[in-house]
């Protein structure tokens, strides 16, 4: 008697359905994934799944219609993305909410995924004048692991705009603040996020010297600031980790 050959599992079907809907041999798609030229054969083959990090990709690439399967798959539910939107009561937008997950994401199979809201600043960071989060509207989310965020409903990245923090952070670099990492006493050596009612907001390393707080750059053509009591400088948060282009 001739043995069944085993289903392949919906996920195979749906990346094969998909691969070919794009037009994309398996080895053009492994390209344009970053990954060996046989993985996407063991994944239409149901040998291998693919990991999260690759789910999220292949969402990227399904667009509108079907690319809820796939971040699913990969541990980002709608409730989950609605739950990042609806915490500032963030005005819903038209075009297709971006989804960013930054280059060789180091996701191990199973782990929890979160979606941390990129938000916009009125000046860019690190720029001097009035400057303010604008927290009405997320137009991209970054996934990351959820281990990544000690405090993960309050997490959220910008982008800094200038070169005060090169070369370790190039300008358009973006980067995630815990906001409930913000006492002073318990941040001196880390890199901290600090806003000014007239100063802006900075990224800046977080340094004593004898009882002044000092908001020290790590590019050294740029000027430090100091923080005294009445002062107005507040500190933001930690910053938690942070991803640059290439130069």
């Amino acid at each position: 008697m001739r043995r069944r050959k085993p289903a392949r599992p919906e996920w195979a079907d749906r990346l094969e359905g998909l691969r070919e809907n794009l037009g994309l041999s398996q080895a053009a798609l492994a390209k344009k994934l970053n990954v060996s030229a046989m993985a996407p054969s063991r994944w239409e083959r149901g040998v291998h799944e693919p990991p999260a990090a690759v789910f999220l990709e292949l969402g990227k690439l399904a667009g509108k219609r079907d690319c809820w399967y796939f971040w699913e798959r990969a541990g980002i539910t709608r409730k989950d993305l609605t739950a990042v939107l609806d915490r500032r009561a963030t005005k819903r937008t038209n075009h297709h909410l971006e989804i960013t997950v930054p280059p060789k994401l180091p996701v191990q199979a199973g782990e929890p995924l979160l979606a941390v809201p990129l938000y916009e600043t009125s000046l860019p960071v690190g720029q001097i004048g009035p400057s303010e989060i604008l927290h009405g509207s997320v137009a991209q989310l970054i996934i990351v692991p959820r281990s990544w965020c000690p405090n993960p409903e309050k997490t959220y990245c910008l982008r800094i705009g200038t070169s005060r923090m090169a070369p370790m952070m190039r300008v358009e670099t973006l980067f995630a603040v815990d906001p409930g990492d913000n006492k002073v006493d318990d941040l001196y050596s880390k890199i901290i996020f600090a806003s000014h009612p007239e100063c802006g907001l900075t990224v800046s390393w977080l340094q004593r010297f004898g009882r002044t707080s000092v908001l020290v750059p790590e590019n050294k053509d740029d000027v430090p600031h100091y923080m005294s009591e009445g002062d107005d400088w507040k500190v933001e948060g930690r910053v938690l980790w942070w991803f640059s282009k290439g130069p």
